[in-house]
């Protein structure tokens, strides 16, 4: 199993070396290459499986997470602790993963009879600490009655505490967190966050 690295020049750059070893398959855990490039490099390797990614022209090759469930057990959470305006820093939603995580969090909202507020919503290019930084300081300045937050991933999570240390926001006084993804990463972060292990669901 190859985990590609953190941008999409890296993954392309480990799949080149993996092809100029002469791999004839790889099991992938795919973060920013497109479903188009995916395709093209399973036309190649038709034994090629992707993991944590679903793509509806490989469905058959995907391994893949229930993630809207998890979205939704993480949005409910904050839901059940009496929180009413919850905001969601999500991924990119171009992508099968980010945008059902995303869709998680809308589901609960619309069980509950909760409005969905864009104002609320901050939609980042990629899972990293610097898009939860930017996604917290947009939201606080279009939403400081936020008490909840839904962040749909770790590494956003890392990004948004950094802001939240800068506004001088308290973490859960002010602002009550929710983590998608690694509690062992999470564990890590400071103020403590509540998290969603999706690997253990």
């Amino acid at each position: 199993m190859v985990a590609l690295g953190d941008s999409v020049f890296h993954e392309r750059e480990t799949i080149e070396q993996f092809i100029s070893m002469r791999c004839d398959n790889l099991i992938l855990y795919s973060r920013y290459l497109s479903d188009n490039e995916l395709i093209e490099l399973a036309q190649h390797m038709p034994e090629l499986r992707l993991l944590d990614r679903y793509i509806e022209q490989l469905s058959n090759r995907c391994v893949y997470f229930n993630h809207t469930t998890t979205g939704h057990i993480a949005t409910q959470y904050s839901i059940d602790q009496g929180h009413k305006v919850i905001g969601c820093i999500a991924g990119n939603t171009a992508y099968q993963n980010a945008h059902s995580r995303y869709h998680g969090y809308k589901k609960a909202l619309s069980l509950n009879n909760l409005p969905l507020d864009n104002t609320l919503v901050f939609k980042g290019e990629r899972y990293d600490s610097e898009q939860g930084y930017k996604g917290i300081h947009q939201l606080w300045q279009q939403r400081p009655d936020t008490t909840a937050l839904y962040v749909c991933s770790e590494d956003m999570a890392s990004g948004c505490l950094d802001a939240i240390r800068e506004l001088n926001i308290t973490v859960p006084d002010d602002l009550a967190i929710i983590s998608y993804e690694s509690h062992h990463s999470c564990s890590s972060l400071y103020p403590k966050v509540t998290t969603v292990d999706f690997s253990s669901l």
